[in-house]
């Protein structure tokens, strides 16, 4: 059930729709005061699992902060709020226009080796740095990879909701 209802404010950005929810976080396309659409992820702290918190910070919310990769989804903002009575927090990043790599492999059936290579090249990149600051995806799929539209597509890694430190 969306907690959220179109064009309700949650800080400074607008609900336009609601794009999915699970049993404890939903997600939204939102826009800001310019008009920027962007991407809100909303958990509800009471049915969030517990393993997903440290200091009591949703733990995606504390690693979106410190990444910043043009092959990984870009953070904007956060916060904490009630919705009906309920604590909930917030992340807050860019909306990215385009498909999910398992859409476009859906659709076309194979891809071409020149947006083969393309895709995995910013996979790789966004991965690289993810690893270099000691941090691991833990859930790439092509669900978790969006691509643009073009013949020779850009790749960004999505859904940091399963990231964890490395243990080294």
């Amino acid at each position: 059930m969306a907690r959220l209802s179109v064009n309700q404010m949650i800080d400074n950005y607008r609900i336009i729709s609601l794009i999915k929810e699970n049993s404890y976080c939903e997600t939204y396309k939102v826009a800001d005061d310019t008009g920027t659409n962007l991407f809100l992820k909303l958990y509800i702290e009471k049915d969030t699992p517990q393993e997903l918190f440290h200091e009591g910070v949703v733990c995606e919310i504390r690693f979106m902060k410190r990444i910043d990769n043009e092959n990984l989804i870009h953070y904007i903002a956060d916060g904490r709020t009630q919705v009906n009575g309920e604590f909930c927090q917030w992340l807050v990043t860019e909306y990215f226009n385009g498909e999910l790599l398992s859409e476009r492999i859906y659709r076309e059936k194979k891809l071409a080796p020149e947006a083969a290579e393309s895709i995995f090249r910013g996979v790789i990149n966004g991965l690289s740095h993810l690893h270099m600051t000691g941090i691991q995806h833990n859930d790439i799929t092509p669900n978790n990879i969006m691509i643009t539209k073009e013949t020779v597509p850009t790749a960004k890694i999505i859904d940091m909701g399963n990231l964890s430190y490395q243990v080294m």
